[in-house]
C-alpha cells in the first residue's frame, strides 16, 4: 500500500470539508444580505407605498377616474382627488426607486402623467403588486385585512387582457362592475392555448374565434350598466357581425 494515500485522502476530506464551510458560509452570508435587502424595500418602498397605491385603485372614488371615455376634461380630472393622490404616490416611488426592480422601473418611466393613459398605470401596479407579494411571501409578512393582494393582481390582470382584446375603456368596466370570477385571467389563458389553431392567420380571425368566449363571459353578465356603456359594447357586437358576413361573402 502506498503510504502517502492515508495522507492524501486525510487532505482531500480536509479540502472538501474547508470548501463546503466556505461554501456554506458564502450562502448563508447571501441569504443574509437578500433578506436584509428585502426587508429594506418593504420598510422604504413597498410597504407604504403599497397600502397607498391599493386603496387609489379599489377606492369607490376610482369610479371617475374609471370612466375616463365618458366627457370628464382634464381640468377637472387635474382638480380630483384621484389625480392628486396619483402624483403624491409617483413622487413617493421616485424619492424610492433605488428600492425597486429595473423591470419595475421600467414600468415606471413608461407612465404618461396625463389621465388618458389608463393602462400605463395598470401595468405599473400590475407589477408593483406582483412584487409586493413576492417580498411579502419571502419575509412571511402578512398584509393588512383590507388589502386582498392576490385577487387585486387577479383583476389587474383580467383588465390587461380585455385592454390588449379590446381597448382600455373595455377593460375599465371589469373595474366598476366587478362581475369577473377571480379565476377568469387564468381561464382566458387556458381557453386561448385550446382555441389556438395555430399557423398564420389574420386579426379578424383571432377576433371572431375569441369574441364569443368575452361574451360570453364579461358582456352578457353587464346588465345593470349606463346607457352609453351599452352602445360601446354594441359597438364590439356590430363588428363581429359585420366581420362574418364579410367572410361568408
Amino acid at each position: 500500500m502506498n503510504p502517502y494515500i492515508p495522507a492524501i485522502i486525510t487532505a482531500s476530506m480536509a479540502l472538501i470539508v474547508g470548501v463546503g464551510a466556505q461554501f456554506l458560509n458564502n450562502w448563508l452570508t447571501r441569504n443574509r444580505e437578500e433578506k436584509k435587502y428585502k426587508k429594506d424595500c418593504y420598510q422604504n418602498l413597498f410597504g407604504p407605498l403599497g397600502m397607498r397605491l391599493y386603496r387609489w385603485i379599489t377606492s369607490g372614488d376610482s369610479e371617475y377616474y374609471r370612466q375616463s371615455w365618458k366627457k370628464i376634461t382634464e381640468e377637472d380630472y387635474l382638480n380630483s382627488w384621484m389625480d392628486r393622490e396619483w402624483r403624491d404616490i409617483l413622487k413617493f416611488f421616485d424619492d424610492n426607486i433605488k428600492y425597486a426592480s429595473p423591470d419595475l422601473m421600467q414600468s415606471y418611466f413608461q407612465i404618461n402623467t396625463s389621465f388618458r393613459y389608463d393602462d400605463e398605470r395598470i401595468n405599473f401596479s400590475l407589477r408593483f403588486f406582483k412584487e409586493l407579494d413576492s417580498i411579502m411571501r419571502s419575509l412571511k409578512i402578512k398584509p393588512p385585512k383590507f388589502m386582498e393582494i392576490k385577487e387585486l393582481i387577479s383583476i389587474l390582470e383580467s383588465w390587461n387582457i380585455l385592454d390588449v382584446q379590446f381597448d382600455p375603456n373595455i377593460a375599465n368596466l371589469s373595474l366598476i362592475y366587478e362581475v369577473l370570477p377571480d379565476d377568469f385571467a387564468k381561464r382566458t389563458k387556458i381557453y386561448y392555448k385550446k382555441t389556438d389553431p395555430g399557423g398564420p392567420r389574420t386579426v379578424h380571425d383571432d377576433f371572431l374565434r375569441y369574441y364569443p368566449y368575452f361574451k360570453e363571459n364579461f358582456f352578457d353578465k353587464l346588465v345593470k350598466i349606463e346607457d352609453y356603456e351599452k352602445e360601446y359594447i354594441k359597438h364590439y357586437d356590430n363588428l363581429y357581425k359585420k366581420i362574418q358576413e364579410e367572410q361568408k361573402a
